[in-house]
């Protein structure tokens, strides 16, 4: 990591991480409603699934966010 990222960018970053892999999952879930329209049970599994991960994903960054604020030095 660069010596000029600031800690608290970091933990910003990993938020919005967070937000677009929501953001993501969301789309998924929406995939998944319109095959499940089309009655393509294949396809509504596989983004079903695609969405559980990006859920995942989100919540490592938020977890990491967590973590780095922990570690942040307190400002006075």
């Amino acid at each position: 990591m660069a010596d000029s990222v600031l800690p608290g960018d970091r933990v910003l970053r990993h938020r919005e991480a967070a937000a677009r892999h929501e953001e993501a999952a969301l789309r998924h879930e929406e995939s998944a409603s319109y095959w499940l329209a089309q009655g393509d049970e294949a396809l509504v599994e596989l983004e079903g699934r695609c969405a559980e991960v990006e859920r995942a994903a989100a919540e490592v960054e938020r977890d990491r966010a967590d973590l780095l604020q922990c570690r942040e030095p307190a400002t006075a």
